[in-house]
């Protein structure tokens, strides 16, 4: 379902003359019982992360916030240096 859904979107894209830069479009599978299928757009795979930072926050396909907590310290630890 979610590739018909990325073929309307693209349809919808090309119909008003938008486009997506694939190559910053990426695939994170978030519940482990997902079957991890390979996404397409424009022609292209999109490339599969198991985290992804957006707006500042460091997100996971596990859903914890130990990579974000990592973040902030060694940001802070710098700071301090």
């Amino acid at each position: 379902m979610l590739q018909e859904d990325l073929n309307k979107l693209t349809e919808w894209t090309n119909k008003w003359q938008m486009s997506f830069n694939t190559k910053k479009c990426k695939v994170m599978h978030a519940v482990r019982t997902n079957q991890r299928f390979d996404y397409v757009m424009e022609g292209q795979t999109l490339h599969t992360v198991d985290s992804e930072k957006d707006l500042g926050v460091m997100i996971s396909s596990d859903l914890k916030s130990s990579n974000q907590c990592i973040q902030v310290v060694v940001k802070l630890v710098r700071c301090l240096e």
